[in-house]
């Protein structure tokens, strides 16, 4: 598989929509090899995969990464009034999500009910901006919220997969 592939079949079968197919790969047994064809540069071509099990806990598969020195911690302060915790983007991290040409900083967990839940942020997805303001680092996500109150609305642009879009999620809390 390459970034930008499209599954179009998933062993033959016609895939309708992600959900679609997840159903038809938990449908197959962990190590078999699948056949998909897929839509890569504008022609079809067939690709031979592996299937791995999958993780217990599905943030496994995001894995983890340490922050650099010159990073704050992974736990964001500034990101408990969105509901998020975000994470650096390392060079390991952006190949396994596809965001090899790309900067921002990792969701990696969502607070269940919480603003940027409400607005289906989920672990995975890149953060490139904040308040139209690129942030290529946690340090400078946590500057960005911090001059935010509660009440205000951040305005992050957002990579999942190939597409781009804005979510405006509501500061929570009370800020000092």
């Amino acid at each position: 598989m390459k970034h930008g592939d499209v599954i179009l079949k998933f062993n033959g079968a016609p895939v309708k929509d992600a959900d679609h197919l997840q159903s038809l790969v938990a449908a197959q047994d962990p190590g078999k090899p699948a056949e998909l064809q897929v839509r890569r540069e504008g022609k079809d071509v067939n690709v031979k995969v592996d299937l791995g099990e999958r993780p217990t806990n599905p943030r496994d598969a995001f894995g983890r990464a340490t922050p650099s020195e010159d990073e704050e911690t992974p736990t964001a302060p500034a990101g408990r009034e969105l509901g998020i915790k975000v994470i650096p983007l390392t060079e390991a991290r952006a190949r396994e999500l596809g965001y090899e040409d790309d900067s921002g900083v990792v969701v990696e967990d969502v607070l269940r009910g919480g603003p940027a839940a409400t607005k289906n942020i989920r672990p995975g997805d890149l953060i490139k901006e904040v308040n139209r303001r690129p942030v290529s680092s946690v340090k400078e996500f946590n500057s960005t919220i911090s001059d935010l109150k509660a009440g205000d609305t951040a305005l992050l642009l957002v990579r999942r997969g190939e597409q781009n879009f804005f979510a405006a999620v509501k500061i929570a809390g009370v800020k000092k």
